[in-house]
């Protein structure tokens, strides 16, 4: 029998006798000695009862571990991450791939799953190495609270300093809002959100313009803007659009705006304000 942390597993498995070896607080039963790389990655890891055996048998805990001589070396390391990862952030409701997506981090190695390769892609590519490392540390300093996709999307919003719904909505890019409240002509506007994208920032088109008086209509890629004598006409299609479309909203770049309406824009420390006529 083998027995470790209040598991008892029974060894009628194994036909031949397991010596034991020592490293430290290590134990491994084996027929034959570990490679270098493997036995390296053990000794760090928490696992104190180490049994390799012929069977095909793999049972895992945070301190107790049996494997399979013929089983990869990497699919076993990914496979033993993540059972400390979820004894680390214990109780927790994610899909399959965020746990892909940590065993990657922990392990420098690619993920699995679909949602997974997505996610880091996205990570790699909208943050940089500094707001990676700001979100990783985030996600650590977390351990031994469950993990939710909300708690996530907090700490990628925290390293990126804006707010996303990126992990909650199982978006396919990674966008960001502003933190601050939009307020035009002091009217606030809770429900409209200035986008941070490819470092701009792009400002909600049509609530803005229709709190400023404007009508605003679309056909297709065309949009009519109105207000007394003055009438504007852009294509959301064209290589330097003025007015461009990102998840079904319109939106104006910042520095664009008060190139073609009477508009300044100012921010305080809780708000973004937008004055027209």
């Amino acid at each position: 029998m083998g027995k470790k942390g209040g598991q008892t597993v029974p060894l009628y498995f194994q036909s031949q006798p397991l010596q034991p070896t020592f490293n430290g607080d290590l134990v491994i039963y084996a027929t034959k000695p570990l490679h270098e790389t493997a036995l390296s990655f053990w000794k760090e890891s928490d696992v104190q009862t180490l049994i390799v055996t012929s069977s095909r048998l793999q049972y895992m805990t945070p301190t107790f571990v049996i494997i399979s001589d013929t089983a990869s070396v990497s699919d076993i390391q990914r496979a033993y991450v993540r059972v400390q990862l979820q004894h680390r952030f214990p109780n927790s409701a994610v899909p399959d791939s965020i746990w892909d997506l940590l065993v990657s981090y922990m392990t420098k190695t690619e993920p699995v799953t679909k949602r997974a390769k997505l996610v880091f892609q996205q990570l790699q590519q909208t943050l940089t190495e500094e707001q990676q490392q700001t979100f990783w540390t985030l996600v650590n300093k977390n351990e031994g609270q469950p993990l939710t996709l909300k708690k996530l999307d907090e700490w990628l919003g925290e390293a990126y300093e804006g707010n996303t719904t990126f992990f909650q909505n199982e978006e396919p890019y990674m966008t960001f809002t502003e933190r601050k409240m939009l307020v035009v002509n002091d009217v606030k506007l809770p429900n409209a959100h200035v986008l941070l994208k490819d470092d701009q920032q792009l400002f909600p088109f049509i609530p803005i313009m229709r709190t400023l008086g404007y009508t605003v209509q679309r056909s297709g890629e065309a949009v009519f803007i109105e207000k007394g004598n003055g009438r504007w006409r852009f294509f959301t299609n064209s290589a330097n659009a003025v007015i461009r479309e990102w998840n079904g909203t319109l939106y104006i770049e910042r520095t664009e705006f008060p190139k073609w309406f009477s508009v300044y824009i100012s921010e305080t420390a809780e708000e973004i304000h937008v004055v027209g006529q």
